[in-house]
């Protein structure tokens, strides 16, 4: 899924190729051997190959503006994570609460949102945004 977005950002999204260069290289260190088994499979391939078929000009405004919503400088923050060793804390479920928690209770937004899955960020984001830090 993370390669798929971002052959689809790197393709509709000005410039972002050259912004996530440095994140992608980590990650491709971290995990080279996870992302070849995926880069070489058929699925894979057939993805890419329905990303690179659609002609910019068929852009469609929508198309666009869903690009410039998710290939954004959190992704990329996201896919760096992943190329780092991984967070102590999170190594069980009560250790990541525990950090979520830490973080609600220092006024964090920024590390409790990280601390979430993507769809729960997505869903949460503008309500940690609203609030106080000691609403929090």
């Amino acid at each position: 899924m993370i390669l798929l977005r971002k052959a689809a950002c790197d393709r509709w999204q000005p410039g972002f190729r050259d912004l996530s260069a440095r994140a992608f290289q980590r990650w491709r260190r971290f995990a080279t051997r996870e992302i070849l088994v995926v880069e070489r499979s058929p699925e894979f391939r057939a993805r890419l190959a329905e990303i690179d078929g659609v002609p910019m000009e068929r852009a469609s405004t929508q198309d666009r503006r869903d690009a410039a919503g998710t290939c954004d400088a959190e992704f990329i923050a996201y896919v760096d994570s992943l190329g780092r060793n991984p967070d102590p804390r999170l190594a069980t479920p009560e250790g990541a609460w525990r950090a979520f928690v830490a973080a609600l209770r220092a006024g964090d937004r920024a590390e409790a949102l990280s601390l979430m899955t993507g769809y729960a960020r997505d869903r949460h984001r503008e309500e940690f945004q609203r609030q106080t830090p000691q609403m929090l």
